[in-house]
């Protein structure tokens, strides 16, 4: 960061715990950046951040650097008329495919050194990520506008606010994950 350029929080507002949205039509993400954001990460109770290079939910495109805790639990869901680019800017995680019943039908190791460092879907499958290093660091770019109704949480997996329930899930598809990759 340039000495006179301004801080993270002067260009970048909360809206919401652990999200912060772009104040300026140019946008860019550095280390102290990075820093903040998995800063923000770790000292929230979802043990995630974002910081929305996009400046409104209704934007047709969504550019969002997103950190997330190794205990970070994601739902499994899906979008019907969205698609979805990561790419890995720091650490691990395993994108898991299901099929309707909850069945894996594919892990994408992400990060590493074996890992992918980007993936995209464009169809609407159940997924999600399961972040294997201390924070995993992504740009996600996908399209708008968000309608947060328009998500379909898959009913084989519990709620992310059934906190007792959510963590077993996770624990159990971290075995499954690795049952899965010895097949």
């Amino acid at each position: 960061m340039q000495p006179d350029s301004p801080s993270t929080l002067e260009r970048f507002q909360p809206v919401a715990e652990g999200v912060f949205v772009a104040l300026s039509p140019i946008s860019t993400v550095g280390p102290a950046e990075i820093a903040f954001v998995k800063a923000q990460a770790r000292s929230v109770l979802r043990r995630r951040a974002r910081l929305c290079l996009h400046r409104s939910s209704y934007d047709r495109l969504h550019d969002m650097v997103i950190a997330l805790g190794h205990e970070t639990y994601l739902r499994p869901h899906r979008h019907d008329d969205k698609s979805e680019t990561f790419h890995v800017i720091e650490g691990n995680a395993s994108v898991v495919i299901f099929d309707e019943q909850g069945d894996i039908e594919r892990v994408i190791a992400l990060g590493g050194e074996r890992g992918q460092r980007l993936y995209r879907m464009d169809e609407p499958h159940y997924h999600t990520l399961v972040i294997e290093s201390e924070t995993l660091v992504i740009h996600e770019v996908t399209n708008g506008p968000f309608s947060p109704g328009t998500t379909d949480y898959a009913k084989f997996a519990p709620a992310e606010d059934s906190h007792g329930a959510a963590d077993a899930y996770l624990r159990e598809l971290r075995m499954r994950i690795k049952t899965f990759a010895k097949q």
